[in-house]
């Protein structure tokens, strides 16, 4: 035999070979009957007349599964349904896929839970600020860190603390300063700034780079549609590199959001950090900052280490009594922290862990009035 007649044979049943595993592969991705993991996230539904009115508004955060049993509101219930349609809420005819739902009141204000009440002598007040992470979205208001925090400082010294929750979804700095002044209004003992890694300002270029299709917080990335005719190990594969790319991509975003990229965008975040703590300063009142991790990364190397140790010595240089929660949640699987597999936001677990690394330190600056 020829040696290129060899070298034919050899190349025809190496790719032979080639084909049979792809046609095994595939056969064994369509039997397992694999599409790529896809989650469709909540929807929102108010009473209000748009979900940009929050004063003393009721909203209902819907969602199209339950897996871990925490949204206690079931819009299958017909009676259930009933008593928001009584309340007002609009689109429920929109829930039949989304029908596990958690209940958000808010107060006069515009912040999750009741009024505020007046200060009333020998109670400590603590003073919450932060963003969706301190509001609490995913979570039933009792399982909030805020919550749970009052929860904790009373099990000590019953009735000696009360614990309001100034969060807001979706604010970030400058604007959480502004959140800070509304905060010192309510004259408390203690305010504490819980912060999260998106709540850093950014410049209007590095803020168009935004990775929307997952953010480490909402995941945003659409199903893709079945077909009998689409190769499953063509999903696979390219599945498999987009999740790898937005991966790279996203973890990139956030550390570049504390550097060079963002220079002008991490200079002004300093600068917040250290106004709030000037005008806490300035009020008698003392200021706690306490930095969430993201949930993403925290049973291996979690990827934004050094951009906690960051605003660790920002907060040190400030004289900021400073909590990083890393070590709260770190080797958890961080699955098991989320609220929903397409709500990256921190379950009950995750606030009572937090809750529970951030009670001793807000106890050490209070003083009884």
């Amino acid at each position: 035999m020829s040696r290129a007649r060899a070298l034919t044979q050899n190349a025809s049943l190496a790719c032979g070979a080639v084909l049979a595993v792809l046609v095994l592969a595939e056969g064994a991705l369509r039997v397992a009957g694999f599409r790529p993991e896809r989650h469709q996230t909540r929807i929102r539904l108010t009473n209000a007349a748009d979900l940009g009115v929050r004063a003393n508004a009721l909203v209902l955060d819907c969602y199209p599964s339950d897996p871990a049993g925490s949204f206690d509101v079931d819009l299958a219930d017909a009676a259930v349904r009933r008593r928001y349609e009584a309340a007002g809420v609009h689109g429920l005819e929109r829930t039949a896929e989304f029908p596990h739902a958690l209940e958000f009141r808010y107060n006069s204000r515009g912040f999750r839970g009741p009024e505020f009440p007046a200060r009333r002598p020998g109670v400590r007040r603590l003073v919450v600020v932060g963003d969706s992470f301190t509001e609490g979205q995913g979570a039933r208001e009792a399982d909030t860190y805020v919550r749970q925090l009052e929860v904790l400082l009373n099990a000590r010294e019953p009735g000696s603390w009360e614990v309001l929750n100034l969060g807001w979804r979706a604010l970030d700095l400058p604007k959480l300063r502004e959140t800070l002044d509304t905060a010192l209004d309510l004259d408390p003992d203690v305010a504490l700034f819980g912060m999260v890694l998106n709540d850093g300002e950014r410049s209007a270029a590095f803020d168009r780079q935004w990775p929307v299709l997952n953010d480490w917080i909402m995941v945003r990335r659409p199903p893709e549609s079945p077909s009998l005719l689409r190769p499953r190990l063509l999903s696979f594969v390219r599945d498999r590199l987009e999740t790898s790319r937005i991966a790279r991509d996203t973890t990139r975003w956030y550390r570049d959001m504390y550097g060079p990229a963002n220079a002008e965008g991490w200079q002004r975040t300093r600068e917040d950090l250290r106004a709030m703590q000037q005008e806490a300063r300035r009020r008698g009142v003392p200021l706690l900052v306490a930095l969430w991790p993201l949930l993403v990364g925290l049973e291996r190397d979690y990827p934004f280490a050094e951009v906690h140790e960051k605003i660790g010595r920002v907060c040190e240089r400030s004289a900021i009594p400073f909590v990083d929660l890393l070590p709260a949640l770190r080797g958890r699987p961080s699955s098991s922290l989320w609220a929903h597999p397409a709500d990256w936001h921190p379950n009950a677990l995750a606030h009572r862990l937090v809750a529970e690394a951030i009670a001793p330190r807000v106890r050490e600056p209070a003083a009884p009035r």
